[in-house]
């Protein structure tokens, strides 16, 4: 069960504009802090979790239009990619104690591909 925050921004650029359409595209930049912990598991009688708490960073690139239909109506289908790395601890905790048995770092990394759809209003 983890849970968390992130932040991600798309510094967009334009790179066609008419009066209802919009090309866009540019760098963006991700930060994201999550924490949780596992359920109870046994090793042998003695009930054990783990907590885990990393940071993420992303960086990439997304592209979009923004189409205008309407007065008020904007279409702002999206795609893009971003490159995230992940850092941070797991600790073993005796359930039976309540204290911290192991503990490790953990780090890894994930390539998105994404395409978003969104209405502006």
């Amino acid at each position: 069960d983890l849970g968390g925050i992130y932040m991600e921004n798309v510094f967009g650029f334009t790179f066609i504009k008419k009066s209802d359409f919009r090309w866009w595209g540019g760098p963006l930049v991700r930060f994201g802090f999550y924490g949780g912990e596992t359920e109870t598991f046994y090793l042998g009688a003695t009930p054990y979790k783990e907590e885990h708490d990393y940071f993420q960073l992303g960086i990439g690139f997304a592209t979009g239009v923004n189409i205008k239909v309407g007065r008020s109506v904007i279409l702002a289908p999206s795609a893009g990619v971003r490159f995230m790395g992940a850092g941070g601890t797991v600790d073993l905790i005796d359930l039976n104690t309540n204290s911290k048995v192991d503990g490790d770092d953990i780090s890894g990394g994930v390539t998105n591909v994404f395409v978003n759809f969104a209405l502006l209003f």
